[in-house]
């Protein structure tokens, strides 16, 4: 992580939040916009986690499930995290510009999160259900105002 020369202003809008985070203290996030949320549920849906979770019946198979899907999921909670990030005094020294993939780029953003001290994973499991559960009402959020414009829209050809 790489020091701010100046600590940015947090804005006052609904997309940035604080969390009270076991062993990190108070963090600032930024959910990211739905394109780039969509591209980490992407990513997710290609490693198969969802369905590795589905599939079993208990915490013995759910491990013996996501054993070797795990790899996919820390590039996934990494690349989340690296997408959020809205540090007021650091940046990441992980750009995402800087990598082909966002599940490359999330591997290296754990790796910068773990030389950081983050290496407890109850901290990042927890930030990445937060973060996870508010992409999930952004998504939910934008689906209802598109079915209320179109709700909303005069048909072609009716009297209106």
């Amino acid at each position: 992580m790489q020091p701010r020369p100046t600590p940015r202003t947090v804005p006052d809008r609904p997309h940035y939040l604080t969390l009270n985070v076991v062993d990190l203290g108070v963090t600032t996030w930024r959910i990211p916009s739905v394109l780039r949320s969509a591209e980490v549920f992407s990513l997710l849906q290609e490693a198969g986690i969802a369905e590795a979770a589905e599939g079993a019946d208990n915490d013995g198979e759910l491990l013996e499930q996501m054993s070797a899907r795990l790899p996919a999921l820390f590039a996934c909670q990494g690349a989340l995290l690296g997408l959020c990030w809205f540090d007021p005094a650091q940046d990441l020294e992980t750009a995402r510009k800087d990598y082909n993939t966002l599940s490359e780029y999330g591997a290296e953003v754990y790796e910068e999160l773990h030389e950081a001290g983050w290496g407890s994973l109850g901290a990042i499991q927890a930030i990445w259900q937060e973060l996870t559960k508010r992409l999930v009402e952004t998504f939910v959020n934008q689906k209802e105002v598109a079915e209320k414009k179109l709700f909303l829209e005069p048909t072609p050809g009716a009297l209106n």
